[in-house]
C-alpha cells in the first residue's frame, strides 16, 4: 500500500513556501518567520518540494529516457523528441523547453529553490531536538542535492541554490555544485533516521528519503565527482570555452579521497541493512516495483521519486513492452496511451553469459496483442492449436507476438506486473533511483579505485570480491575475480535501463569510443560477421500458457507468453537440439528481415537502427544545452559551452 505520496497533488498547499515562475526569482523566500516551527508545518513544506518532479515536461513524461541511447539502451523516439537522447540537441527543443519556465530546467530550478526555503526556515525556526523536525529538515538537504545532481548530470555546469534569499543566477563551475551536494548529503546523513525509524508511516518508505538513501547517493556523487566528464579547458563568461574530456578532480590524492568516502558510505548501508536487502529473485524487483511496493523492508529500491497511483507519471507509457494491441485483454492493461520507446540495443542482446537470468527480465523480444493467432499463422488454425497450448483455434487469445531484432523493448516494467487497471497514460509506477545492488558494486568500484586504480587505503578487495559475486550469485552466474573491466560489463548487465549507464560511462570516459564502436557492432551483427559470425536470422520459441495475464472477463480464451527462446544467443545457428517441430509446439519466424514475395526485395532491419547522429556531435553535446528562453531571462548570467 502507498501511504503518501507527494506527486500526486499538483499544487499542494504548502505553508509560506513561493516558487517562482522565472529563473531563480531571487526574492522567492518563506514567509514563515515565527520562532517556533511546528512539525506539522515543516512537514507541510516538503510537497512543495516534490510538486515539481510531476510536471509536465519534467519526471512525469520526459525525464526517465533522457539517459539512453548508449551502449545498451536507447529511445526511439522521433522527431523534437528523439533530440533528447541522440546527442542532437538544439538550443530551441520544444519537447524540453518551454518559453514561460515550465520546463525541465525550470522545474528543477524551482525543486532547488523549494528546498532551500525549507532549510533556511527550519534551520532558522524548527526545533531539531524534535526528531521528526530534524528528519523533514533532512529530507529537504537530500531533495536539494538530488535536484541539483540531476541538473549537472543534464548540463554540466550551472547555477547553485546556497539560499532561498540569496541565489546567484550566474552558472558556476561544477565543482562547487559537487561541493554543495556532497556538504548537503552529510548534513542529510546527520538528520535523517534510517528508514525502519522514519517518524511517520509514510517516511517509512522508498518513496522517501532515509539515512540509507543519502549514503547512496553520496556514494554516487562522489564516484562520478572522482570520475572524467567533457568540461570547459578554461572558464569564460558568456562562452567561448574550448573543452575536452578530462578530470573533474585532477589530482589522484583527491580521487582517493573520494573513493575512500564512497566505500564509507556504502559499508554504512550494507552493515545497516545486510544481505536481506539484495532481493532474491531479479524479476521481483521491477515487478514489485510496478505493484507499488513502497515498503523498505520488502523493496530492493533505497529511493524512488514517488507518483500517485494512476493518476500521475507516465513511466509505463514509455518503458513497457507494446501491450495497445492488447488493451481489454491483458490484465491491467485496461486503456490508454502506451507508446513503448524504451528499446534495447541489438547487439546488447548477445552480450549476454550463458544461463543470466536477468537476460529475459531486461529484454522483450515480442509486444502483446489479442487475436486469433495471427503471429504463427493467419491461415491455418492447425498450426495455432499447436503452439498454443490448450488453444481451440478458433477464440481470441492475448499473447506475445515476435518482434523484430530493431524493436525489442526493455522488458523491466510492464503493465501485466501490476496489481491495478491501467485506465489512462498516467500510470503513476515510480520512478527507480538506486537500489541495494548498485551499492554492492559501487562498494567494488571504489575498492579497485575506478579505471584509473586510485585505490584509497580503506579498500577491502575480499569484501568487494564478495559483493560483487552476490550480484552475480543471483543472476545465476558463477563467481568471477573482481576486474575493472568485468565490473563495467555487470553494471551493463545488472542497471539497463535504469538510467545509469550513460553516467557510468561519461565517469569512467569510456562514452564516446563504447558508442562508436556500438555502431561497428551493429554493422557487423546486421552482416553476421566478425564476433556475430555465429548468428542467424531465425529465432525459434515455444508458448507457455499464462492465465494469470488475461484481464478477467476479456474476450480472450487464454493468454500465452514466448519461453525456451532459441536463436537469440551467439552460437545459437540452426535448429535448437532435436530440430525444429511444430508437432512439439515450436515456432520459427525471421526476426531480423522482411522478403517482399512480389519483387523479392529483402529489407533488413538494423540499416534503419539510428543510435545518434554524427560523430561530431556526439563528441561534444554530452550535455544538453541551456534553452534560449533560460539565456534570455538570464540577463547575461547563463551561456552554452560545447559549440551550441
Amino acid at each position: 500500500m502507498k501511504y503518501l505520496k507527494y506527486i500526486a497533488v499538483a499544487a499542494m498547499a504548502t505553508i509560506g513556501l513561493t516558487s517562482c515562475d522565472d529563473f531563480f526569482d531571487t526574492t522567492a523566500a518563506s514567509s514563515v518567520s515565527t520562532s517556533d516551527m511546528s512539525d506539522t508545518q515543516i512537514q507541510q513544506l516538503i510537497p512543495g518540494i516534490y510538486n515539481n518532479f510531476s510536471k509536465d515536461k519534467a519526471y512525469r513524461n520526459r525525464y526517465f529516457m533522457i539517459g539512453y541511447n548508449t551502449d545498451i539502451e536507447w529511445n526511439s523516439k522521433t522527431g523534437a523528441d528523439a533530440q533528447l537522447t541522440q546527442y542532437n540537441m538544439t538550443t530551441a527543443n520544444s519537447s524540453v523547453s518551454d518559453s514561460k519556465g515550465n520546463d525541465l530546467w525550470g522545474h528543477l530550478s524551482r525543486a532547488c529553490s523549494d528546498a532551500a526555503a525549507v532549510i533556511d526556515n527550519g534551520e532558522a525556526y524548527g526545533d531539531k531536538s524534535k526528531m521528526v523536525i530534524k528528519h523533514y529538515l533532512g529530507e529537504a538537504y537530500f531533495m536539494r542535492a538530488f535536484s541539483t545532481f540531476e541538473m549537472v548530470k543534464l548540463w554540466g555546469d550551472i547555477p547553485i541554490v546556497e539560499s532561498s534569499t540569496e541565489v546567484s543566477p550566474l552558472k558556476r563551475d561544477r565543482n562547487e555544485a559537487f561541493e554543495l551536494i556532497r556538504s548537503d548529503l552529510k548534513t542529510a546523513i546527520e538528520y535523517l533516521q534510517w528508514s525502519e525509524n522514519s517518524p511517520t508511516a509514510q517516511t517509512k518508505t522508498i518513496g522517501r528519503a532515509s539515512k540509507q538513501a543519502a549514503f547512496a547517493l553520496l556514494a554516487r556523487v562522489d564516484l562520478m565527482y572522482a570520475g572524467k566528464a567533457l568540461r570547459p579547458d578554461n572558464w569564460i563568461v558568456g562562452g567561448g570555452s574550448s573543452w575536452s574530456v578530462q578530470y573533474n578532480v585532477k589530482d589522484a590524492t583527491e580521487r582517493q579521497g573520494l573513493y575512500a568516502e564512497a566505500l564509507a558510505c556504502c559499508d554504512s548501508v550494507i552493515e545497516h541493512d545486510g544481505n536481506s536487502k539484495l532481493q532474491s529473485s531479479f524479476e521481483d524487483i521491477f515487478k514489485f516495483l510496478c505493484q507499488d511496493e513502497m515498503s523498505y523492508g520488502k523493496s530492493e529500491f533505497i529511493y524512488v521519486l514517488p507518483f500517485a497511483d494512476g493518476t500521475r507519471g507516465q513511466f509505463l507509457n514509455y518503458t513497457s513492452p507494446k501491450s495497445k494491441d492488447a488493451q481489454g485483454e491483458l490484465v491491467n492493461m485496461n486503456s490508454g496511451s502506451n507508446n513503448s520507446t524504451g528499446m534495447i540495443v541489438p547487439t546488447f542482446v548477445y552480450d549476454f553469459e550463458t544461463g543470466d537470468a536477468r537476460k529475459w527480465v531486461t529484454i522483450a523480444p515480442f509486444y502483446w496483442i489479442a487475436d486469433k493467432g495471427s503471429g504463427v499463422s493467419t491461415s491455418n488454425p492447425a498450426d495455432n492449436m499447436l503452439a498454443f497450448p490448450g488453444y481451440d483455434g478458433t477464440s481470441k487469445i492475448v499473447y506475445q507476438k515476435k518482434q523484430d531484432i530493431n524493436k525489442f523493448y526493455l522488458g523491466k516494467f510492464r503493465y501485466e506486473w501490476t496489481t491495478r487497471s491501467i485506465t489512462s497514460g498516467d500510470d503513476g509506477i515510480d520512478i527507480p533511483i538506486i537500489r541495494y545492488a548498485d551499492v554492492l558494486l559501487m562498494y567494488a568500484e571504489a575498492a579497485l579505485g575506478s579505471v584509473e586504480g586510485n585505490a584509497p587505503s580503506n579498500a577491502d578487495l575480499t569484501k568487494a570480491q564478495t559483493y560483487f559475486d552476490q550480484v552475480r550469485t543471483r543472476a545465476g552466474l558463477a563467481t568471477k575475480t573482481l576486474t575493472m573491466a568485468d565490473l563495467v560489463k555487470e553494471r551493463a548487465f545488472e542497471f539497463c535501463g535504469e538510467n545509469i549507464r550513460k553516467y557510468d560511462l561519461e565517469r569512467w570516459g569510456y562514452f564516446d569510443d563504447y558508442m562508436k564502436n556500438t555502431k561497428v557492432r551493429i554493422a557487423n551483427l546486421d552482416a553476421h560477421s566478425g564476433e556475430f559470425a555465429a548468428t542467424q536470422d531465425t529465432i525459434y520459441f515455444k508458448y507457455k500458457r499464462n492465465d494469470a495475464y488475461k484481464a478477467a472477463g476479456a474476450e480472450s480464451q487464454h493468454a500465452y507468453e514466448m519461453s525456451d527462446i532459441y536463436g537469440l544467443a551467439i552460437g545459437e545457428t540452426g535448429e535448437p537440439a532435436g530440430g525444429y517441430d511444430k508437432d512439439a509446439g515450436w515456432v520459427k519466424k525471421n526476426f531480423f528481415a522482411t522478403k517482399d514475395e512480389k519483387t523479392e526485395t529483402v529489407t533488413r532491419y538494423l540499416p534503419t537502427y539510428t543510435l545518434y547522429t554524427t560523430d561530431e556531435k556526439l563528441e561534444r553535446q554530452h550535455y544538453w544545452p541551456i534553452f534560449n528562453n533560460n539565456i534570455s531571462a538570464s540577463n547575461g548570467s547563463l551561456w552554452n559551452d560545447y559549440g551550441y
